[in-house]
């Protein structure tokens, strides 16, 4: 069932088309609901839509004085007594599903018999579909997307919880309103959970699972004999293609226990939902093929089709998406509740920033906090920090980067660097309770203060997540430095220093453009990483690539931050003159941004090149006496000792 509008519907309703074969019915005809034919006590407005279970339409509730959507199921090519338990189901699943009063989920008023058709009133949302936002011209960045699943998962997930399964999930199915709230729609072949499927030929169903349907269903040639029906091999778009019956739902977005015709639980959702994702992520679907048959034999060997985009999408990310996508059931996640949490532990831009990780399971989007007003214990809201810190250091990496030591003869390394790593670790957790508790328990931190905050530690991850990644396949250089290469990555207490993080230039008000700011950070953390682990060849293609988004960003803290960088890689390669350039230009950068910790750390380094490569005293004493300066006026006793 879907409340829609009518731009969205007339441009999409394909999406739902039903080929007709055997006993499929016949469609209504557009002059059985003129303006003014009365559903119940509803008035219709004229067809917004058509689909493979049935009619659209506008129409006006004159009881309440509102607009609604009314759907109108087809009839059913079946006998009196299953046509009355037909009824009687769809009515039952609509009283279910009006139930679940979910932001997330259509709202259903109302559901009834019309003219021996059941029909459903739901309000009427006056936006597009996530497929027609899906098919924007541009890449839409990762968490844009993200956030706009995570909602439409908030509401499979309240169906779940009704004891309903959705069994056609798809872009098609997800209505993004005005008010941009995001809606999951057309529960229309939803089932209890737990209610068998029925068997071929049902009319429940309204479809004979026939050796000839299931030829046509399969894609067969043109002319295969045995066809139920002319043409029934030229099978539409697998994603335009909604079967009822022996296989339930639209083939390219079918879990594969779906396409058997086996009884399916949530977790066939919990498929299609990833399959829906994985395709706005990377703009293509991830099992290849043209015709349902195609989609199926992927699907069945496992041939994932690997994206073109992937470098766009964090890694993290793809492996929550694939588990969801595995072959069999048992081994996807155990719910979409437990699929959601794990795909909300990285922070976004802003106010859009999600701040669930793990149990905390808290989301800040469009400027809003659902929390229960019960909500959980102190200690289960910010119990997250583990899953916050996601494979920076897990116990694979740790035995990973402990092997490769031992590997080198690097025992005396091994000894001093693993206390370091496990150290870090646990002060980064902490850290990360401690801005959750500043604002979720303590109540003494702004929302804007825990975005700053999350987002500082985010980076700091990032960057350690590399650092270790680089470790476990270290050379024997970069073991005998691993310690002080984990200092250059920068003090975790400067994500507690709340003026100077309030001191910053905010990120972008404008969501898109705070995507890709935070995709340039991401880059430059990646830098600094690879700066401080000495790999000077990585790092100068990380620069280059860098200079150039960064460039066109036009972002200035972004600019102060990468010439920073550039001083950084030039001071230690020994390329002096372009590295005491940058250096200056970070300066300037940073102190026009409002960012004095930055500036002081550009003034440290120049102060160091020029003293201990040119024996220019006078120089590097100015720019120490500047950063020292600084240091006093941030308060910072660990820059303060550094310049002192």
């Amino acid at each position: 069932m879907a409340g829609v509008s009518p731009s969205s519907e007339r441009t999409e309703a394909a999406d739902s088309r039903v080929t007709t074969l055997g006993s499929l019915p016949e469609r209504e005809a557009p002059a059985d609901w003129v303006v003014g034919t009365a559903i119940g006590r509803y008035l219709s407005l004229g067809v917004i839509g058509r689909g493979g279970m049935g009619v659209v339409l506008a129409a006006y509730d004159p009881q309440l004085d509102r607009k609604v959507a009314v759907k109108i199921l087809h009839r059913r090519a079946a006998a009196d007594d299953d046509q009355q338990a037909v009824r009687a189901r769809l009515l039952r699943e609509a009283q279910t599903i009006a139930k679940l009063n979910h932001p997330n989920v259509v709202a259903v008023y109302d559901a009834g018999i019309h003219d021996e058709r059941v029909f459903v009133a739901m309000e009427f949302v006056d936006g597009g579909t996530l497929r027609k936002w899906m098919r924007s011209d541009a890449p839409r960045p990762w968490r844009e997307v993200l956030a706009r699943f995570l909602a439409a998962g908030r509401g499979l997930a309240a169906a779940h919880a009704a004891g309903l399964i959705h069994r056609d999930f798809k872009p098609a199915n997800v209505l993004l309103g005005r008010d941009g709230r995001v809606r999951v729609a057309d529960f229309g072949i939803a089932r209890s959970l737990g209610e068998p499927v029925d068997g071929g030929g049902s009319a429940a169903e309204g479809v004979a699972s026939s050796p000839a349907s299931l030829v046509a269903l399969a894609g067969a040639a043109p002319g295969t004999s045995g066809s139920a029906a002319p043409h029934a091999g030229a099978v539409a778009a697998p994603d335009r293609l909604t079967r009822t019956g022996a296989w339930i739902g639209t083939p390219a977005y079918m879990a594969p226990e779906q396409f058997g015709g086996a009884e399916v639980d949530a977790r066939a959702d919990q498929f299609s939902f990833c399959v829906a994702l994985f395709e706005a992520l990377h703009g293509q679907r991830p099992f290849p093929g043209r015709t349902a048959a195609q989609i199926q034999a992927a699907i069945a060997d496992g041939h994932l089709e690997e994206p073109a985009a992937a470098a766009a999408v964090p890694s993290w990310v793809r492996r929550v998406v694939l588990r969801g996508l595995d072959v069999e059931p048992s081994a996807r996640w155990p719910s979409m509740d437990e699929l959601l949490r794990a795909l909300e532990r990285a922070p976004t831009p802003g106010r859009r920033r999600l701040l669930a990780a793990g149990a905390l399971g808290v989301a800040v989007l469009a400027g809003a906090l659902a929390v229960a007003s019960d909500g959980p214990a102190p200690a289960a809201v910010c119990a997250g920090s583990e899953a916050a810190l996601g494979d920076a250091w897990t116990v694979e990496r740790r035995r990973s980067v402990a092997s490769r030591l031992i590997e080198l003869g690097a025992e005396d390394e091994l000894a001093r660097v693993m206390p370091e790593l496990d150290g870090w670790t646990a002060a980064w957790r902490a850290s990360w309770r401690d801005a959750c508790e500043a604002t979720r328990v303590r109540g003494e931190q702004s929302e804007a203060l825990l975005d700053r905050r999350m987002s500082c530690l985010e980076r700091s991850r990032r960057r350690f997540a590399t650092y270790t990644e680089l470790l476990a396949s270290a050379d024997l250089q970069l073991a005998r430095q691993a310690v002080d290469g984990l200092e250059q990555l920068g003090e975790l207490a400067r994500c507690r220093d709340r003026a100077a993080l309030l001191a910053h230039v905010a990120p972008p008000q404008d969501p898109e453009q705070a995507a890709r700011v935070e995709a340039r950070q991401a880059e430059l953390d990646e830098l600094l990483a690879l700066i401080s682990a000495g790999e000077w060849t990585r790092a100068r293609k990380q620069l280059a690539a860098s200079e150039a988004t960064v460039a066109a960003e036009a972002w200035r803290p972004l600019t102060a931050e990468l010439a920073y960088l550039r001083g950084m890689l030039h001071h230690q390669t020994r390329e002096l003159e372009a590295g005491e350039l940058a250096y200056r230009q970070a300066v300037a950068d940073a102190l026009a941004v409002g960012n004095e910790r930055l500036a002081a750390d550009a003034l440290s380094g120049l102060a160091v090149l020029v003293t201990e490569w040119e024996s220019r005293y006078e120089e590097g004493l100015w720019a120490l006496q500047l950063a020292a300066g600084l240091a006093e006026r941030l308060a910072d006793d660990t820059l303060r000792a550094t310049v002192e």
